[in-house]
Order: structure tokens, then C-alpha cells, then sequence
């Protein structure tokens, strides 16, 4: 039996810490009769709700942290507007705690066996279910398990609180020399500060917190792994008495058509210990699960039962192998994915935590921003090391949607500490990761972290060989690398740049695998409004600083200065020139790379989505509206795609030149017809090549296509339409600005004349599916 304690009932407060009590001195001023959670009587389960003790509580919606309830009651503004995250920094000073009474249901009165789980908190806490002390517990990447068969009432009030330590302080600067001082701790290592993110260190339960109950005995974990349609569970059952039951185990379609499979099987208990019970067999309805744009994601359920206990996970079928890129060097990882036997180009993308405040990260929100990533052809997440170990939630909805992911254990820019005590608590962290993740069909790829091997980490820390013989045994056949990238390895070395840089500079970008690198473009207006004071000059204000509107010499705004000249101040052309650029790399980057196939096996952006709003890297914002290069990738991410290979996105001395390439995945092209087209902003055609025939599924270089221009051709761009056809069916159509010297002009056009149709269709899931149709109708190019 499973309950929830979630919910908006839960009362909280913040107090001074017990260590500052503790120490406390005749004559202190500081903190002067303030309490402590302890001495307030906040945790005792016999002080009334009308006390003193609780009647200035906080009420408090879990999951929850500090910041999420002071704003949930007005305490505080939004920490993300200007700079109002140092205003509550006051918060990661004080202690917190957190307070839930409940009644247990009629039905679990014979539950013997009861576990209480925090899927997830921190950073620090100790915790008292009806008076009695459960224990304390230390970091936010493992669940914090008890026991709590005997202090729990199966009838009348259940009080369960905790008193978190106030937040962990560390400095976010990295080091070389010895481990930055956020490698200490067990938290998320971006809340410390990053060069994209502000501190915020949040307190409190970032996410459910559960009851689970079982009579006799009760499944503790299984691991489902399969090969074509056979199917290998291992699991792990617990008793509290020596017995044999019956152990019944369903498959059931769960987005897909079959016949669910229903087994049982005797098994052999014995109390005290972790019985382990291997079982195969065959599910010869089994649909394989394939990444986004080479297949269907067919989903089970899987159901174990026992007399008075349930165990359920979300599962597919996949088999999985990594192969040798082509030409790859001797000692190089093998970077090629290969999924029921289909080698794929891994088009992925960088993920961080979709919010600083990491309580609330809800379903809704994983399925929104994993859903976008699906619609713009990608197929894979780098789930960077310095965020988190997500939500189940977020894995749900990778499977859902076929994002495979390669997940970095929570290691980011600095070596780690390899005491005893610390390598122990990462041992135990790391198997709670495997186990959260293992199931999951979408799991591709281990990782022991981001970039550790930059900042004086060695691979023989036992840190790294801890988490690669848990992979072996918890999750065999599973990949298993040091670090993104890893410097011992040929191959993916080195992440970057992450810049504007000119074409010329990618084109002999040529790694096996670009694991990172990125480029930085502004929010959309509308964003930028919700985040930027309408008064802060713009871009050199202190809140666009605060935001990260980078401008300094390593990544200057000089180059969109110099090709656009916008007026400075006006916020409307820096946003659309800024996320031009940032468009025209990204995209040309990934098109770049799958023209190197097979020789390159994958690219990923820096980075997909944002913790909190900035006017940086990601590719959709912080509210989750897209920039213009989540539209430019999702062309570059189609499976059959032409590329235009050239220098610069400048035109200079009035004379264009490049080659042109033709990518399709896995389609054969027959009676086809590539063109290349090139405009003027009125519509006028400069020029036009196209190749005609039958094309192979692969890369194909089609050759050179060239023109002149007129330098003062009118608003100073040429539009470039890519477009591709075969047996009458359109496959491919893009367009590309390139700019004559400069692309000033293309700021100060007429103003474009726009119409728009919209359409509202039911779909066979219940949801509703909105339409809109934008036409231009005037006679000069909407631009941006």
C-alpha cells in the first residue's frame, strides 16, 4: 500500500538554529530570545494547532522549501524579478522546520511492515514521528528511509516533523589546486552559483513523501532488463517472518496494443535478510522502444504482488549497444548508440534543473519541456552533473516522448574530496541512483560528471571506480564513462567553445562526439519583461548583469554590434539580433556534425532549458517559450535535412560561396529534387540550383552553389530557401539570413503584413490540439 503526504496541510517555520542556542553567552545580542524549533515545542505532537508554539506558522504546501513558502504566503517577492534573490538570502541562515499531522486509512490497521520515504530534501535534518527521534540525515540525492513500524498509530493523530540545519555556505568558485568548496556538500552544486546561475541554496522537501506499507513480507526492488522479447527480473523481497508465498507478476500494455502477461511463482523467504529471486521468461507481444525519429515508444507496466503488498514500474523493451565510431582513434570510447540494431546520430541537447527552487518541479512541467524537446526532432538529454538526480517524473516523460539520457552523477568543475566518510556517502548515494534510474528504458548512458578532469581530478579516484563496478552489478551491460569528456579518452575532448564563432571555426570543429558547446542569445521580450525592471538601462544595467546579459571579453556583444548595429538601448532589436545569432550557430553546429556522420556520431547544445531567467545560453527560456534557435535546431534535427556549408554568415565582396549536402537518416530519397534558392527581402529571386535523382540513405555532398550580390542590396540580407522533395512529398524547408557586409539594413524594413488562422481539433488522447497558421501577405520579408 502506497499514501502520499503531500499536500497544502503541512505548517512551517523558520527559527534560530540550535547550534547558535547552543552556543549562546550572557549578554548576546544577537538572536536575543529567539527559539529554537526545539524550544518553541514546534515538533511536540501535544501542542495544540492554536498554541503559541504554532500560531505564527507558516502554512506550507509539500513538496516545499523556504523559498517556495515564503512566497506561498507573501513573505517574500519574487526571488527571479531583478535582483530579489539576495533579498532572501536571509533565509539559508535560519533553521527550519517542518510539521504534517495525519491519520492513517481504516484499511492499513494490519500493515506490520511501514516505511516512511523522502524521495528527495536537504540539505540537513533530523526528524521526530510522534515524539520519537527517527534519525538524521545528510543530502538531497538519496531517499531518506525509515522504519517506522513501531512509532507510527495505525488509529488517532500521527505528528511528523523535521528541523533542517540552516543551508550549507560555500564559495562557487572553482579551483585547480584542491576540491571547490560546494564539492563538500551533497546538494545540488549549481545552487551554490554558477556562471549562469545565482546562489540560492533552498531548504526544505523538494519532493514526495510517502508511506509505504506491507503485511508478511514486501517487495523491495527489481531490476527488469530484456533482450528482443525476453525479459530477466531480479528481485529483492524482504520478511518479517520465514515463509513461502506467492509472488504474482503482470506486463500490461500501457500506450500500446497486446495482451498483458500474467505469471506467478513460489518463493522461499527467509526473515532477516534480502531474499533475491532471479526470474526470465518470454513476452512475445513485446513492441521494441526506439529513441524520437526512428521509431515508436511502446510502454508496459510492470505490477509485482504479495499478499498484502504491491510493486509497480514503468518499463520498455530495448536493446542497447555502443559502437565504434568510424575512423574512431584506438583508445576511444565507443560513441556510436546503437538501439535494436539501429546505429542513430545522437541530436542532443544539455539539461539542467528546470528551476532553482527544486520543489517545484512538477509533472507538468518535466512533460511540457521534455514534449518541446520531442517536437524539435531531438532524441537525447545530457543531464549535466552540477544539477540534479530529477524527479521520476522527468524519466516518465523521457520514455513517453524518446529521449534516450545519458545522466552525470552529481559531480561538476572541481575535483572531490577522497576521505572514508565522503566516498562511503557517494557509494551510497550512487546505488540509490542506479536503482531510481535503471528501469527506465530511456536510461542510455552513466557518467561519473561534468568536466572533473579539467579542475585536477584523476579517473582512479574511488569515487569514479565505486560508481563503475555499481553500474556493472546493479545495471549490467549499461555504459559507463569517467567524465564529460573524458581527458584519458580520445574522442569527445574538449567541451566548448561557447561563443559566437564564425563558421570558418566550426567547419573544422571535428570530434567524434561534441558533447558540449554552446552559444548565448537573449530571452524573448515578453520574457525579459517578467524578469528585467522596465527602468534598468538596457544591456549594461545591474539587473541585466545580475541575469547574465553577458557582454565582457571572453563573450562579447561586439560581433552583434558590428553585423546588426541595432540601437543599443532599444530592447526589441537586441533581443532579435542576439537571438539570431545564437540561431545560426546552434543550427549550423548540428548540421555541421550530422554531415560528419558517421564519423561523428552525436552533438549536444549547451543547453536546452534554464533554472531561472537569464538572458544566456538556453534555447528556451526559464517561462519555457522558445527562442529562435529551438526553431532553427528543429529543421537542423529533421531526418532528411540539406546543409549549406560556407565561412561566414557575411557576404563579403559582394560574392557567395559554399557546398551543399543532402542528410537523410534512414530514407531513401527516389525521384528527388534538392533546391537551393536565394531572395531578396522583396521577394525577388537571386538565384536558384538544384540537384536532381535517387539518393541513398546517408550523407551526400551535392557541390558548389555560388552568386553575386549587389552590396546595397535593399535591407542588406539575402534570404537562402533549402528545400528538398522526392515522389512528390515535401521533407525539407528551411531558410537561412546571410547578410551583405552587414545586416543593418534588416532592422529598419517596412513593417511586415501579417495574418493569422487558428484551429481547434480533438485528439484520440482526450487533448485538444491548437492550430495557427501566420501568412505574410505583404511585399517585404517578416524577418525575426
Amino acid at each position: 500500500m502506497r499514501m502520499f503526504l503531500d499536500g497544502n496541510d503541512w505548517q512551517a517555520d523558520y527559527f534560530m538554529p540550535q547550534a547558535e542556542a547552543a552556543n549562546r553567552k550572557p549578554r548576546t545580542i544577537y538572536n536575543m530570545f529567539m527559539d529554537t524549533a526545539r524550544s518553541a515545542g514546534f515538533i511536540r505532537s501535544s501542542v495544540a494547532a492554536d498554541s503559541a508554539a504554532l500560531g505564527g506558522a507558516l502554512r506550507a504546501t509539500i513538496p516545499g522549501c523556504d523559498r517556495s513558502i515564503l512566497l506561498e504566503n507573501g513573505e517574500i517577492d519574487d526571488p527571479y524579478f531583478a535582483r530579489n534573490a539576495e533579498r532572501s538570502r536571509w533565509s539559508e541562515k535560519m533553521e527550519w522546520a517542518f510539521r504534517k499531522e495525519f491519520t492513517l486509512p481504516e484499511e492499513w490497521k494490519d500493515c506490520r511492515h511501514i516505511s516512511l520515504i523522502f524521495h528527495s530534501a536537504g540539505y540537513k535534518a533530523v526528524l521526530f514521528l510522534n515524539d520519537e527521534y527517527l534519525g538524521e540525515q545528510t543530502g538531497m540525492f538519496h531517499k531518506w528511509v525509515f522504519d517506522v513500524s513501531k512509532e507510527i498509530k495505525r488509529e488517532g493523530k500521527n505528528v511528523l516533523s523535521l528541523i533542517f540545519d540552516p543551508a550549507p555556505k560555500a564559495s562557487p568558485d572553482h579551483r585547480d589546486d584542491a576540491p571547490a568548496e560546494f564539492a563538500y556538500y551533497h546538494h545540488c552544486q549549481m545552487s551554490f552559483g554558477w556562471d549562469w546561475a545565482r546562489t540560492l541554496v533552498p531548504t526544505g522537501i523538494f519532493d514526495h513523501v510517502e508511506l509505504r506499507g506491507s503485511e508478511l513480507s514486501r517487495v523491495r526492488d527489481c531490476a527488469f532488463t530484456s533482450q528482443g522479447k525476453q525479459v530477466k527480473l531480479h528481485i529483492e523481497i524482504g520478511t518479517l517472518e520465514d515463509c513461502e508465498q506467492t509472488l504474482t507478476m503482470k506486463l500490461a500494455p500501457k500506450n500500446c496494443s497486446g495482451t498483458a502477461l500474467v505469471l506467478q511463482k513460489k518463493v522461499v523467504l527467509t526473515a532477516g535478510m534480502v531474499n533475491e529471486v532471479d526470474w526470465s521468461f518470454e513476452y512475445p507481444e513485446a513492441q521494441m522502444w526506439y529513441p524520437n525519429g526512428y521509431g515508436d515508444q511502446p510502454l508496459y507496466d510492470l505490477t509485482l504482488t504479495m499478499p498484502g503488498d504491491e510493486w509497480s514500474a514503468q518499463v520498455g523493451f530495448r536493446d542497447l549497444k555502443m559502437l565504434r565510431n568510424k575512423n574512431s582513434q584506438e583508445e576511444a570510447y565507443p560513441l556510436t548508440y546503437s538501439i535494436n540494431g539501429k546505429a542513430i546520430f545522437a541530436r542532443g541537447i544539455n539539461w539542467v534543473p528546470a528551476d532553482m527552487i527544486f520543489s517545484r518541479l512538477d509533472a507538468a512541467l518535466y512533460d511540457r519541456q521534455v514534449r518541446m524537446a520531442k517536437e524539435a526532432g531531438f532524441n537525447l538529454f545530457r543531464v549535466w552533473g552540477g544539477g540534479l538526480i530529477e524527479k521520476d517524473e522527468f524519466y516518465a516523460a523521457c520514455d513517453r516522448y524518446g529521449m534516450l539520457v545519458h545522466q552525470e552523477f552529481p559531480h561538476a568543475c572541481s575535483q572531490y574530496p577522497m576521505d572514508v566518510k565522503f566516498t562511503a556517502h557517494k557509494a551510497k548515494e550512487g546505488e540509490a541512483v542506479i536503482r531510481k534510474l535503471r528501469n527506465h528504458v530511456s536510461m542510455a548512458m552513466y557518467c561519473g560528471g561534468n568536466e572533473v578532469l579539467y579542475y585536477g581530478e584523476v579517473p582512479y579516484n574511488p569515487i569514479y571506480v565505486k560508481y563503475r563496478e555499481l553500474v556493472e552489478k546493479l545495471a549490467p551491460g549499461m555504459p559507463y564513462h569517467v567524465s564529460s569528456p573524458d581527458l584519458s579518452r580520445p574522442g569527445e575532448r574538449h567541451h566548448g567553445p561557447w561563443v559566437l564563432m564564425e563558421h570558418a571555426f566550426w567547419n573544422n570543429h571535428k570530434l567524434a562526439l561534441a558533447s558540449e558547446f554552446g552559444c548565448p542569445g537573449w530571452a524573448e521580450l515578453d520574457s525579459i519583461e517578467k524578469f528585467i525592471p522596465a527602468n534598468d538601462p538596457c544591456p549594461h544595467g545591474q539587473s541585466w548583469k545580475y541575469h547574465f546579459t553577458i557582454d565582457y571579453p571572453a563573450k562579447p556583444l561586439k560581433p552583434l554590434l558590428d553585423n546588426f548595429q541595432p540601437e543599443i538601448s532599444d530592447r526589441r532589436q537586441m533581443c532579435d539580433v542576439s537571438m539570431y545569432a545564437q540561431a545560426d550557430q546552434l543550427g549550423y553546429v548540428m548540421e555541421h556534425y550530422r554531415m560528419r556522420y558517421p564519423v561523428s556520431s552525436g552533438c549536444y547544445i549547451w543547453q536546452y532549458n534554464e533554472s531561472w531567467p537569464t538572458n544566456s545560453y538556453s534555447i528556451i527560456d526559464f517561462y519555457s517559450r522558445p527562442k529562435m534557435s529551438y526553431y532553427r535546431l528543429k529543421h537542423a534535427n529533421s531526418a532528411v535535412m540539406l546543409f549549406l556549408e560556407d565561412e561566414s554568415w557575411v557576404i563579403k565582396d559582394g560574392k557567395y560561396q559554399g557546398r551543399l549536402s543532402l542528410v537523410s537518416d534512414h530514407e531513401e530519397l527516389k525521384n528527388a529534387k534538392l533546391t537551393m534558392q536565394a531572395y531578396d527581402v522583396e521577394g525577388n529571386l537571386l538565384y536558384e540550383k538544384s540537384f536532381e535523382g535517387d539518393y541513398p540513405a546517408a550523407v551526400m555532398d551535392l557541390g558548389e552553389v555560388g552568386f553575386a550580390v549587389d552590396k546595397a542590396l535593399k535591407g542588406g540580407v539575402v534570404l537562402v530557401k533549402l528545400i528538398a522533395e522526392a515522389a512528390g512529398k515535401l521533407l525539407f524547408d528551411n531558410e537561412r539570413m546571410l547578410g551583405v557586409e552587414n545586416f543593418s539594413g534588416s532592422l529598419h524594413l517596412p513593417q511586415a503584413e501579417l495574418t493569422a488562422a487558428s484551429a481547434i481539433k480533438d485528439q484520440a488522447n482526450g487533448e485538444k490540439l491548437l492550430s495557427v497558421t501566420v501568412s505574410n501577405t505583404g511585399k517585404t520579408a517578416a524577418l525575426f
